[in-house]
């Protein structure tokens, strides 16, 4: 039995269409997934991970970006690629146009900025993000949040934000 789940193991991780890949751009840990398929439209598989001392804001299956359009339709969006801009900087380009440009700064690289570039034909852009375990929410506002750990404390600001949301708004 314990060969059959072994060899069943190594035909799984042979045949499948995707590879994991991290990269760091300062204290920003990007993971995505590569589609290793040839038929694949885009490059990556529709998801990725941004992470900054226990923040991450992602976009996968269940949860993804969404924008607003000017005539009330809403859509999601689709992770195609990403660029490093400098040490501690990437670039996340999405379906439509669309990308958010994330940059750790500060004097221990530990903020996290996040600026959305869209058309404007869309009103506004809402991104999913998630705290880990040893964080909490202690205060949530609707252009701020504190998060608190034992630790560290970081404070989330936007021009709206939820308890797992990051709104962006056309200027």
């Amino acid at each position: 039995v314990l060969y059959i789940v072994i060899i069943f193991g190594i035909f799984s991780l042979q045949f499948r269409s995707r590879s994991v890949i991290s990269k760091n751009f300062g204290a920003l840990r990007l993971t995505i997934s590569q589609n290793t398929t040839d038929n694949a439209e885009f490059p990556y598989a529709d998801n990725f991970q941004l992470s900054l001392k226990g923040l991450t804001v992602f976009s996968n299956k269940s949860e993804h970006i969404k924008v607003t359009h000017s005539n009330g339709k809403i859509q999601d969006v689709i992770f195609t690629n990403f660029q490093q801009l400098s040490p501690n900087s990437v670039k996340l380009f999405f379906t439509h146009d669309i990308s958010l440009i994330c940059e750790s700064s500060g004097e221990n690289n530990d903020n996290l900025v996040i600026s959305a570039n869209f058309s404007p034909e869309y009103i506004n852009l809402i991104l999913p993000y998630s705290h880990s375990g040893n964080h909490s929410i202690t205060e949530l506002k609707d252009n701020y949040a504190i998060l608190r750990s034992k630790d560290l404390q970081s404070i989330i600001s936007a021009p709206f934000i939820t308890a797992d949301t990051i709104s962006f708004f056309q200027n």
